[in-house]
């Protein structure tokens, strides 16, 4: 085995564990992704119930009948307390996102590089079995020529 074929192999190695590493953060992202679609819906329901409260309170704060005032604006308070725990914790979801995209681009350039190096290999080896098998012909085609002459 050349030692081209030799490296060959440690570096197909190496491709296969950036590889795996490529898939690792990609399941990541989705986990992340799936997170943030959960907490964007959460927090949508959350901002409905808090509007429609405060349309409720409004309602209330403009008729006659004035019951129950204090118990809506606490309820309304929890909800909108809720809305801006899930807004936040939607921001800092969509900062996990970003910081996995890098993670998944990073993961992708280390492993176009390992690509790009499997590729220079390859065609370094597949030069240096030219190379042999070339050699091999000169040397049979010499081999007969010696042989035709001293046969004279």
């Amino acid at each position: 085995m050349t030692d081209t074929n030799r490296k060959l192999k440690r570096i197909r190695v190496l491709e296969r564990a950036r590889q795996s590493r490529l898939d690792q953060e990609a399941i990541a992202l989705a986990g992340i992704r799936t997170r943030k679609e959960l907490k964007a819906s959460e927090l949508k329901t959350s901002q409905t119930e808090y509007l429609s409260g405060v349309e409720r309170l409004n309602l209330l704060r403009s008729s006659q009948v004035r019951e129950n005032l204090q118990f809506m604006e606490e309820n309304l308070d929890f909800l909108k307390a809720k809305w801006m725990r899930l807004f936040r914790e939607l921001q800092e979801v969509e900062r996990e996102e970003k910081v996995q995209l890098e993670n998944l681009g990073i993961a992708h350039q280390e492993l176009k590089s390992v690509g790009s190096l499997v590729t220079k290999l390859d065609q370094q080896s597949r030069l240096e079995l030219t190379r042999a098998e070339q050699k091999v012909q000169d040397e049979k085609t010499i081999e007969r020529s010696w042989v035709g002459n001293n046969r004279n």
